[in-house]
């Protein structure tokens, strides 16, 4: 299969699309607000003398960071003492990272246009994975088990991989025969089935953008649906879904979120998108919204370009609540969030990164700013990793370990 486009382009584009910050200096500031008495967001520990990528993983007991362009490190999650750090060596460059690592079985895999995945316990090449088909390389994985899950950033392909051998289960091509580039995003999973939202790059008749429903353990395409574009020969784009009892959630450039039927795709019913941007934005009407979601509980969280962050209540079908993004300082204009895949939650907080570079956590039950912290001068990347009483969270001078 042959498809257009230049990889290194292609996945610097993406990485801005990202909002990926992967320069800045060395001061560091502390949590500018917190309930009183509260220890959230406070430094517990702070490791390593450099940071490359986003998105750390964490498996209970160890983090694991891309601490340079060609090094992942495994630190002690309880000390941020350094257990290991070995060579990626593979494409180390720039535009090869824009997704981190995570832990599936008993590896770490992380994105170097292959994926590679190292031993937890020493660090050992365990197995890498080549793209087939001309592929650029993956823009998003998740894992469930000891399966990885995969979607390409160029060729519309969703991949299955065995963790511990790193043999291909399954593949499917969304658009078979089709030259156009395709980008699958955000794939999720409950083990029985997994989604991925798709943006069809037809510059011709404008990028189209969907998702698709795939069987997990075959990858047998159960439906495959396109979302309504913003206006008549309008582009549409698209980045994140979610799984919530009997619906898939979705979302498109319009900034409007779809409750699709997991049996068949059909649109259930629907959630306005936010409509006009906060007053400290200017408050005119929001063009385009490229939106991440996540659900916690019955309520469904979802980030937007205006710098607006909503919480709907999934029972209710609407809106619960929302709140204004900030930049540090008070009084401080609003920001937008990061444009992440994924935004972390342990069902009890949600964790939003900011433009600013700043992490803000929010109660999962009320409009309820529990603790703000970090600021321009070195952002916090986007992905932060969550642990029981702590969450892990890298900036461009290292790992950082911050009290829930």
């Amino acid at each position: 299969m042959t498809r257009r486009g230049t990889p290194g382009v292609h996945r610097t584009l993406l990485a801005c699309t990202l909002g990926m910050v992967v320069g800045g200096c060395t001061v560091l500031d502390g949590v500018r607000s917190h309930p009183s008495g509260s220890l959230g967001g406070t430094i517990l520990w702070h490791s390593g003398a450099s940071a490359f990528a986003p998105g750390p993983a964490f498996d209970g007991t160890t983090v694991y960071y891309r601490s340079a362009v060609d090094t992942l490190t495994a630190v002690d999650a309880a000390t941020g003492t350094v257990r290991w750090a070995v060579s990626i060596g593979h494409e180390a460059s720039p535009q090869a990272t824009i997704l981190g690592c995570i832990v599936a079985g008993d590896v770490v895999v992380c994105d170097d246009l292959d994926l590679v995945a190292f031993r937890r316990t020493d660090g050992g090449l365990a197995w890498h994975f080549h793209t087939p088909d001309d592929d650029q390389g993956f823009l998003s994985m998740t894992a469930f088990g000891s399966t990885v899950y995969a979607g390409s950033i160029d060729v519309g392909t969703v991949y299955a991989i065995d963790a511990n051998s790193g043999t291909e289960l399954w593949e499917h091509v969304l658009f078979p025969g089709d030259s156009t580039q395709v980008t699958a995003w955000d794939p999720v999973t409950d083990g029985n089935i997994v989604v991925a939202a798709f943006t069809y790059y037809d510059w011709t008749n404008h990028p189209r953008a969907g998702a698709a429903e795939l069987d997990a353990s075959t990858g047998a395409l159960r439906w495959l649906i396109y979302y309504p574009p913003p206006a008549q020969n309008a582009a549409n784009l698209t980045r994140s879904t979610a799984l919530w009892q009997n619906v898939v959630l979705g979302t498109a450039s319009l900034g409007t979120i779809y409750a699709l039927d997991r049996a068949t795709g059909t649109v259930l019913w629907t959630l306005p998108g936010v409509g006009n941007l906060p007053p400290d934005m200017g408050g005119g009407p929001v063009v385009g919204d490229m939106r991440s979601l996540v659900v916690a509980n019955s309520t469904l969280f979802a980030t937007s370009n205006s710098g607006w962050f909503v919480a709907y209540d999934l029972n209710a079908e609407k809106e619960a609540w929302r709140v204004e993004g900030r930049y540090p300082g008070p009084g401080g204009p609003g920001g937008s969030a990061q444009p992440a895949v994924r935004i972390p939650t342990d069902g009890s907080s949600v964790y939003v990164v900011y433009l600013s570079g700043q992490i803000n956590a929010f109660s999962a039950t009320g409009p309820d700013l529990e603790w703000d912290v970090g600021d321009w001068h070195v952002p916090f990347m986007i992905c932060p990793a969550v642990g029981s009483d702590r969450i892990f969270a890298v900036r461009s001078d290292g790992l950082y370990a911050l009290h829930k």
